[in-house]
């Protein structure tokens, strides 16, 4: 948000240095309303993402999925003229940026539910930055089309994306982003919830994702018990001119962290993989 201020600005501000982005994404935007999370939340993900730990054990659990096919292909890519560029330009980058991100949210996601149990971290800001991935741009200096609002869209396109909705997180659940960013073409959402194999796409997509889902929290339960700057022995053998001591949230800052990062990672390993797979069927050339 603009108007942050004090630490949540200061951690928004480091976020966007250690990534080289210009804003900040919708996790931490989130862990923001959970008093003590966010905080502890930066402490924990700054040196992974700063070492490029994180982004690096995103790939590795991507490396053995295989991307089901959505059943769309060139010639439902939108043309024409958008924004300061080109639809399919725009496409492009909405599918690489969630391609990209889902993964490592996963990661950092299941990161989080590991370290939740432990000692806590230190907060240091203002060290430099790193090499993840982009946050909410699509690459550095370039901005995703905004968030497109579900009740202004024409009935048959809404109803399209609240059964897309439902294939993805159950009926009630959270509307995946990827979603109302790609609202923008209505007639490409309409095509890909009517796009031949549409139930097969959904179980080829749900197995993968567990998978993937599995993996990523293998990989950041290692990085969870490896050692690094985050692991002491005790808060006060760490000096205390080093950073601010930030231990996991507790009592109710808790009970919130869990009730939204649990449940959640299976969805974005969904998306992360749906992301992939349309980039690679509607740019088959790239």
């Amino acid at each position: 948000r603009s108007d942050a201020t004090g630490l949540v600005k200061r951690i928004y501000d480091d976020f966007k240095t250690v990534l080289g982005v210009g804003a900040v994404n919708l996790l931490l935007r989130h862990f923001a309303t959970i008093p003590g999370c966010l905080d502890w939340v930066w402490a924990e993900w700054r040196p992974l993402y700063a070492s490029g730990a994180m982004a690096a054990a995103a790939e590795e659990a991507f490396r053995e999925v295989t991307l089901p096919d959505p059943g769309l292909g060139p010639d439902d890519v939108p043309t024409g003229p958008f924004g300061q560029g080109t639809a399919d330009e725009a496409v492009r980058h909405i599918l690489d940026f969630y391609g990209r991100s889902n993964p490592v949210n996963l990661v950092g996601l299941h990161y989080l539910l590991a370290r939740l149990d432990g000692d806590g971290a230190t907060l240091e800001t203002g060290a430099g930055g790193g090499n993840g991935p982009a946050s909410e741009t699509a690459g550095p200096g370039r901005a995703l089309p905004a968030l497109i609002d579900p009740a202004t869209l024409d009935p048959d396109t809404r109803a399209a994306i609240d059964r897309l909705q439902a294939r993805a997180t159950g009926p009630g659940g959270p509307m995946p982003s990827i979603y109302r960013h790609l609202a923008h073409w209505p007639a490409l959402i309409r095509r890909l919830d009517a796009a031949p194999g549409a139930g097969t796409l959904d179980e080829t997509l749900r197995q993968a994702a567990r998978a993937l889902d599995r993996r990523a929290a293998d990989l950041a339960r290692h990085l969870a018990a490896g050692p690094g700057p985050r692991k002491v022995a005790a808060v006060e053998a760490r000096p205390r001119s080093s950073g601010i001591w930030i231990r996991p949230p507790a009592g109710d800052a808790r009970a919130r962290f869990l009730a939204f990062a649990a449940p959640f990672p299976v969805t974005i390993a969904r998306m992360a993989i749906l992301a992939r797979a349309l980039r690679a069927a509607l740019f088959r050339a790239d």
